[in-house]
């Protein structure tokens, strides 16, 4: 009878940014003619290579997984037996490519022109919105602001997770009646 692979569909996950040659995993069939040897291959994949006897699946030596760029393989596994003639069974690969820290936050732009009024009432209030994205996922995209500088009199102060700056505190123009503020 034909070889036959344990599971019709392996599911596996590797992070981005492994050097080539990194193993993923394994597949494996089985024949109940132990008489024959099986050799397994990727006959559609340029992406991945297999040990025609282990089964091993390994990221080819060029080759760089980049999450942002593509988070998601599938490619199909393909083991022949040596009958005359030979038989094939095949089975799918999902490869889930999972995020490593690998990118910074990016401001939405690089310089933010506010004007406030010297007389604001109801402090603190709210004056603009600091934007900054990180293309990577889940706990790796999350962006903290900071004001590093600039803030003369501690009069500006800025949520840390979502980006909002206000003014906490009375302006006074004859003080200083422009803030060069420098936000990371």
């Amino acid at each position: 009878s034909s070889p036959k692979f344990s599971l019709a569909t392996y599911e596996m996950s590797i992070v981005e940014n492994v050097p080539g040659e990194t193993v993923i995993g394994q597949v494996r069939a089985t024949s109940s003619d132990s008489d024959l040897q099986m050799k397994y291959s990727l006959p559609h994949s340029n992406s991945f290579s297999i040990d025609p006897i282990t089964g091993y699946i390994k990221t080819r030596g060029d080759l760089v997984l980049d999450r942002e760029v593509q988070d998601f393989h599938s490619f199909t596994v393909e083991v022949t037996d040596t009958a005359v003639p030979p038989r094939s069974a095949y089975a799918l690969v999902s490869l889930k490519i999972t995020d490593e820290n690998d990118n910074a936050p990016a401001f939405s732009q690089s310089i933010y022109n506010l004007t406030v009024k010297e007389d604001l009432i109801d402090l603190p209030k709210a004056i603009g919105q600091i934007t900054a994205i990180d293309p990577d996922s889940e706990d790796n995209a999350k962006v903290t602001y900071s004001l590093i500088s600039g803030n003369l009199g501690d009069v500006f102060v800025l949520d840390s997770d979502i980006g909002v700056l206000s003014v906490s505190k009375e302006l006074d123009r004859e003080l200083s009646d422009v803030y060069h503020l420098k936000i990371q």
